[in-house]
């Protein structure tokens, strides 16, 4: 496994190389097409969150069938088919993949001016991915870019080997051993007279004279001076940058991606409180939570819940079921009449029946905590009826 992970790592690097342009002036090989097919190692990752299975073999075998187009010596065309078998899932299931799509590879290592010997390449692609299973499942989007990368060695009378590693998205690879057959493109003389040699240490494209960056990391992307392209206009050059579309304006870290200065787990470009203090429970926007309510309230001696009480707790239960890391505590109080004793248990009644709706509502019981207080903790006068009424109540609020 740490092997096939190494090899992906090194496709991805070798796939941002891929250069689109064919517009110059090569040696000198006719336009050919090519039929290859190839099999190899497939590793596979379902998502299986919140399904209540987990996969239990991911690497199967795997095989792909293409059709290439020789454009230059440097550019290739290429339309394929894999199929990349299936993981197994626990208890019992299966995910099965099949892909499909379209292709550019660049070759930026040539051994000759030929399709002979070693060539090392770069694959930049869009697939339409097929998944078929004999449990429910949800596809989000089937369609997906497609990196890759590999070595090839061509021999004179048109057969090449390839070997290489093709990214199908986030959760399907495949490294294959593969067999092709180049037709026509024989060679014939260059059009035009090579030119002369320029010094280029760095190897960029940007003579030695006019590069300003004389030292640019190896296949980096660089402008007219030979200095790292920057496309998001975040300080961060993109063979650094991991979030290459940053919006402008953004802070970013010395990766180029949105930082989290309070590290609540909101971004600070999404966040409105960017000063929250560790620890401290935050909502979508960034904020301390805040889940208060103190309206739920009952008849004299009654524990019965009345029908305001019932909307409070509805609302409750829905904020609840969405954030269902968080914890409560409810608080029942009563007010001043009967004794001490009674209202202690008759305030833990009240606060187990709310409680106890919260769980028909599909919150889990393990989440709450329910505490009777008694008369001890009046929020008005038990004096006047009006008081005693806000008295008889079931406090809510998050769990310290």
């Amino acid at each position: 496994m740490t092997h096939n992970k190494k090899l992906v790592g090194a496709a991805v690097s070798l796939s941002f190389l891929l250069c689109l342009s064919v517009g110059q002036a090569e040696a000198v090989v006719k336009k050919s097409w090519y039929l290859g097919f190839g099999a190899g190692i497939s590793n596979l990752e379902p998502d299986t969150r919140g399904t209540g299975y987990r996969v239990e073999d991911r690497q199967d075998t795997g095989s792909k069938l293409f059709l290439g187009y020789d454009l230059s010596e440097s550019l290739s065309l290429e339309g394929y088919y894999s199929h990349l078998g299936e993981a197994e899932l626990v208890p019992s299931g299966r995910m099965e993949y099949e892909d499909s799509g379209l292709s550019g590879l660049y070759y930026f290592y040539k051994q000759s001016h030929s399709y002979r010997g070693w060539k090392g390449f770069g694959r930049l692609g869009l697939g339409w991915m097929k998944n078929d299973s004999n449990l429910y499942y949800v596809q989000e989007n089937n369609r997906h870019l497609l990196l890759g990368g590999g070595i090839e060695y061509g021999f004179d009378n048109g057969l090449a080997l390839r070997v290489d590693v093709d990214l199908y998205d986030k959760d399907a690879r495949l490294v294959a051993i593969n067999l092709l057959k180049r037709f026509g493109g024989s060679e014939e003389k260059a059009a035009i007279a090579a030119p002369a040699m320029v010094q280029d240490s760095d190897h960029d494209g940007v003579g030695d004279t006019k590069d300003a960056c004389p030292d640019s990391p190896p296949g980096a992307s660089v402008d007219d001076g030979g200095c790292e392209l920057d496309s998001d206009g975040d300080g961060v050059s993109n063979s650094s940058d991991r979030c290459p579309d940053t919006k402008k304006g953004i802070r970013v870290g010395v990766y180029g991606c949105d930082i989290d200065g309070d590290n609540d787990g909101i971004i600070d470009s999404l966040d409105r409180c960017l000063s929250t203090a560790s620890g401290v429970q935050v909502d979508s926007r960034g904020c301390e939570m805040k889940l208060e309510f103190n309206n739920i309230t009952f008849a004299t001696d009654s524990v019965e819940l009345t029908a305001d009480s019932v909307k409070t707790l509805r609302e409750v239960a829905d904020i609840l079921r969405r954030l269902p890391e968080i914890k409560i505590e409810l608080d029942g109080h009563t007010d001043s009449r009967g004794s001490r004793t009674y209202n202690r248990d008759l305030s833990q009644r009240r606060a187990e029946t709310a409680r106890d709706y919260l769980v028909e509502e599909g919150v889990s019981r393990g989440r709450m905590t329910a505490r009777g207080y008694g008369l001890d903790n009046p929020v008005a006068d038990n004096f006047t009826p009006e008081g005693r009424a806000e008295n008889r109540r079931v406090e809510i609020r998050l769990a310290e």
